[in-house]
C-alpha cells in the first residue's frame, strides 16, 4: 500500500487487515454487482443505481403507464419530493432527497399516481434520459412555496431537460401561457406547501393563512423556478444545527483539497506542477514492515479517536451496518427524518 505524506514523502507498506470500513465497502461492491429487475427497466447508464431500487421498492405493471417502480416501507401519507430539501446548487434549486434511494427517481423520469399502485416512478426512455434538478411546477408567494407536477406535462427549467421540457434561459417567460393541468394536484398529498423561511433554510415555520392546495385554489404557477433569492443556508443539504462541527472533515483536509483542486495542469511531464519552473524529482519513499493504523486522531465529545467508517453515534453492540442497498439508517444525522419540516413519512415495517 502506498501512503502519501503531507511533506512530499511516501511510504510503501503491506496492506492492512480488513476492518469495519473495508468490510462495508466490500459489501457495497457486492450489492452494486447484483443483477436485479431494475436493470431491465433502466437505461444502461443508470443501471448501476438498480441495486438501490431493488432493495427499497418493486416494479409493477400499469396498464396506463407500463412498468413503474414504487417504494416500499413508506407511510400512507408519503409523497414524492417531501423527504428532503431544495438546495441552491449551480444557479438553480436542486432537490436533495433524504431517501437513500432518491438519486435516480428524483432527477430522471417522472412521478405519477396509479390506481392499485399508489405513488410510482416512471423511468425515462432508454434513448432519452436527461438529468433534471427536480421535475416539479412551482407556485411561490411572499409567504409560502408550493410544488407539484404530472408526468407528460411541460417542465419549465433553465436548460433543456428532455421531452416535455422548455428551456426558459433565453426566452421571455412573461409571454408564455402555461397549458398544464397539474393532475397530481388532485391526488391526496400530491401538493406540498411550506413557508418561505422553511424553503430557504429548512427550519420549521408555522404556516398562517396559507392554502392547503394552491394549484386548486386559483394561484398561477410560475414559469420556471420560483423567483426567490437564496440565502447561505439554502446551499446546505442538511440544516447546520443537525451536523455537529466535529463530524465535518478536519480543516487541514479541506484546505489541502482546495489547493489540489486549483493545481495547474501538467502540460509537460518533465516539469513539476508543485514547483513551477523546476524539473520533476523522485519522491522520497521508505518501506515499512507494518501497515498504518486506520485511526483518525480527532477530538470530539466522549472519545479521542475513532476508526474509519464508524461514527461515534454508531454502537456496534446495538446496531450494525445496513446491507439494504446503502440505507442511511445508521448515519448520525438520520434524526433529520424526524426533525425536518418537509418529512411527513411514517415508517412501517
Amino acid at each position: 500500500m502506498l501512503s502519501l505524506g503531507s511533506a512530499q514523502t511516501a511510504e510503501v507498506s503491506p496492506m492492512r487487515q480488513a476492518d469495519a470500513w473495508v468490510a462495508w465497502n466490500q459489501s457495497r461492491d457486492s450489492v452494486f454487482a447484483q443483477t436485479g429487475p431494475s436493470r431491465r427497466h433502466l437505461p444502461p447508464a443508470l443501471a448501476i443505481f438498480g441495486s438501490d431500487l431493488d432493495s427499497h421498492g418493486r416494479w409493477v405493471y400499469s396498464v396506463d403507464l407500463g412498468y413503474v417502480w414504487t417504494p416500499l416501507r413508506v407511510g400512507v401519507e408519503w409523497a414524492p419530493y417531501r423527504v428532503g430539501k431544495w438546495c441552491w446548487i449551480g444557479g438553480d434549486y436542486v432537490w436533495v432527497s433524504y431517501d437513500s434511494w432518491g438519486w435516480v427517481p428524483y432527477h430522471y423520469g417522472r412521478w405519477s399516481y396509479a390506481a392499485n399502485v399508489g405513488w410510482c416512478w416512471i423511468p425515462p426512455a432508454m434513448n432519452a434520459f436527461y438529468w433534471g434538478p427536480g421535475y416539479v411546477a412551482w407556485i411561490g408567494t411572499s409567504s409560502f412555496v408550493s410544488w407539484s407536477l404530472w408526468p407528460g406535462e411541460i417542465y419549465y427549467g433553465r436548460g433543456y431537460y428532455g421531452p416535455f421540457s422548455v428551456n426558459t434561459a433565453n426566452i421571455n417567460i412573461h409571454t408564455i401561457k402555461g397549458t398544464n393541468f397539474y393532475l397530481n394536484a388532485y391526488v391526496g398529498n400530491g401538493v406540498t406547501v411550506v413557508g418561505r423561511e422553511t424553503f430557504l433554510t429548512g427550519r420549521p415555520e408555522r404556516l398562517v393563512n396559507a392554502p392547503a392546495n394552491p394549484f386548486r385554489e386559483g394561484f398561477r404557477p410560475a414559469i420556471g423556478r420560483p423567483d426567490i433569492k437564496p440565502v447561505r443556508a439554502t446551499a446546505l443539504p442538511v440544516p447546520t444545527r443537525i451536523v455537529s462541527e466535529w463530524m465535518l472533515p478536519p480543516k487541514e483536509v479541506t484546505q489541502r483539497a482546495a489547493r489540489v483542486e486549483h493545481r495547474p495542469t501538467a502540460a509537460n511531464r518533465d516539469v513539476s506542477v508543485f514547483r513551477p519552473g523546476q524539473r520533476v524529482a523522485s519522491m522520497p519513499t521508505r518501506r515499512v514492515e507494518h501497515p498504518p493504523k486506520a485511526v483518525i486522531q480527532r477530538a470530539h465529545p466522549g472519545s479521542a479517536h475513532r476508526e474509519l467508517g464508524q461514527s461515534p453515534a454508531f454502537n456496534s453492540r446495538t446496531a450494525k451496518p445496513s446491507n439494504q442497498g446503502g440505507s442511511t439508517s445508521d448515519l448520525p444525522f438520520r434524526s433529520r427524518d424526524r426533525q425536518h419540516p418537509l418529512n411527513t413519512r411514517k415508517e412501517t415495517d
